[in-house]
């Protein structure tokens, strides 16, 4: 004789599983759910359970990925609608046919999938060295062939460092540990969670046989952008790329003290400005 209470739990478990492959679909026909739906479904036990969702929306006419409980709508207008469509970066600037470009936290892939929707000719090196968020940035920038994605932080040396990652929903990440523990609440903002690979530019360029690069880009939470820049002192000499920085206030003195030791470098104007933030987008240029 079936054993009722083996039937009843075979029948939860196909009822949770429908339910989780449904959602998983919705998700992807409709693309991102509010920040207030994402608080009302991790009340549903079975979707509390989950580490995460994948979604997707069309961006550059190809299927971008993204984690839907990590990044909500109005998130994600902000990058496209005023980041991206704005070309805060600056990337027009750059006028050769064949442009090489470092992306340096590069998140989900973004700014490296705008790259290659402006110019299909150009080269896009993504670096991210948050797992989670890598598995996304690798499977966003895959339908190119000259996209090139990294699981790495970057430094002033190559090595290892823990990466603490935030508790916010779509912040990231930081490998500096003075940052994660100073900022918001301390520990219980940043939390931390492995070890990650360091490299610094000049080891990446000579590693991956690159040989020039017209545009850097610094995208990097946790105050160290100056630390990147001295690990790329060999890079920014030889190859005198414009250099695309999120710089923190905090840290702005630092950039700027790097860039008049290098010479031959001159901040230009950004039209781009960004509300309310921590950061700004400064752009450093060589001199003519």
């Amino acid at each position: 004789m079936p054993n009722p209470k083996r039937i009843l739990k075979n029948l939860r478990n196909k009822i949770f599983d429908t339910l989780i492959r449904l959602f998983s679909k919705l998700l992807r026909v409709f693309g991102v759910v509010t920040l207030e739906e994402k608080n009302l479904i991790r009340l549903i036990p079975f979707i509390g359970k989950l580490d995460h969702l994948e979604g997707s929306v069309s961006l550059f006419g190809k299927p971008f990925y993204f984690d839907a409980l990590k990044i909500d709508y109005h998130f994600y207008l902000f990058v496209i609608e005023t980041r991206i469509n704005q070309d805060c970066f600056l990337f027009k600037n750059i006028t050769i046919e064949n442009p090489v470009v470092l992306d340096v936290g590069a998140y989900i892939g973004f700014f490296s999938r705008f790259v290659l929707g402006e110019k299909k000719s150009a080269t896009v090196y993504s670096l991210e060295p948050d797992p989670h968020i890598f598995s996304f940035l690798e499977k966003n920038m895959a339908p190119y062939e000259n996209a090139h994605t990294f699981q790495k932080g970057v430094m002033d040396r190559k090595g290892q460092a823990e990466l603490y990652r935030t508790n916010l929903w779509q912040w990231g990440s930081t490998i500096n540990p003075e940052f994660a523990e100073k900022t918001g609440e301390g520990k219980d903002y940043f939390n931390a969670s492995h070890q990650v690979e360091t490299t610094d530019l000049d080891t990446f360029v000579g590693e991956n046989n690159i040989k020039h690069v017209d545009l850097l880009v610094l995208n990097v939470p946790g105050e160290i952008e100056h630390l990147i820049l001295m690990g790329a002192k060999d890079l920014i000499k030889n190859f005198r790329p414009q250099v695309t920085i999120s710089v923190y206030q905090k840290n702005l003195e630092n950039v700027t003290a790097f860039f008049k030791k290098v010479g031959d470098y001159c901040e230009i104007e950004n039209p781009y400005t960004e509300p309310q933030s921590k950061t700004k987008i400064r752009i450093f240029s060589p001199s003519k």
